[in-house]
């Protein structure tokens, strides 16, 4: 009599399950079933032929593998990865204070922020806060989209140098007498206490 030949079952194959990450990020594939793997495409794999390959993939893509156990017989199975794209993230422009002064800065583009340094600013994880540096500096924010993907950007403050004030030398005039006073170093001027009119001063 002839012998049947033994009937060999596919292979239970898993390709793993979907996942979402971010524009330069990472994941890793899983497959099971088998013992050798062939996986397609090969773009954005660090390596198409083993069970767990590195997907590092530039836009969204599904993956097929055929996965042969050690029978010789083989079973397909399909893995997709989003891949979500950066937030735009947008600082206010860099700009100048007083030293002392305050200004509101502000990021959009995102849903979460989060500012650095903290110092000098009235809350590190607003889209606008109020920034008090003492010293020129460059507070970078970081966004976060509802995907949960991150961005970065910056705005620098710096400190305008404090005006050269001189009111000039000191005087002494008799009582119902007046004086020109000098005052140099800036643009506007106001004087205390007393009255002066057009830089002439009355005791």
């Amino acid at each position: 009599p002839s012998r049947r030949r033994p009937w060999r079952r596919r292979p239970a194959v898993s390709a793993g399950t979907d996942a979402a990450i971010c524009v330069g990020s990472s994941k890793t594939l899983n497959a099971t079933g088998g013992v050798a793997y062939a996986w397609s495409p090969v773009t954005g794999l660090n390596d198409a032929t083993i069970a767990s390959p590195v997907a590092t993939p530039d836009s969204t893509v599904t993956y097929n593998v055929i996965v042969t156990d050690g029978n010789g017989c083989t079973a397909t199975d399909d893995v997709t990865v989003t891949v979500h794209q950066l937030p735009v993230v947008n600082a206010s422009n860099d700009t100048m204070i007083c030293p002392a002064s305050s200004v509101q800065l502000t990021a959009n583009g995102a849903v979460h922020y989060v500012w650095t340094p903290a110092a000098g600013l009235s809350n590190q994880t607003v889209s606008n806060p109020v920034a008090t540096p003492s010293a020129i500096t460059s507070f970078t924010v970081t966004g976060t989209d509802a995907n949960g993907c991150v961005n970065t950007d910056y705005v620098i403050i710096s400190l305008a140098p404090a005006p050269a004030a001189d009111a000039g030398p000191d005087v002494e005039i008799c009582e119902g007498q007046t004086t020109q006073l000098n005052g140099s170093g800036g643009v506007t001027y106001t004087w205390s206490p007393g009255t002066v009119t057009d830089g002439t001063k009355s005791n």
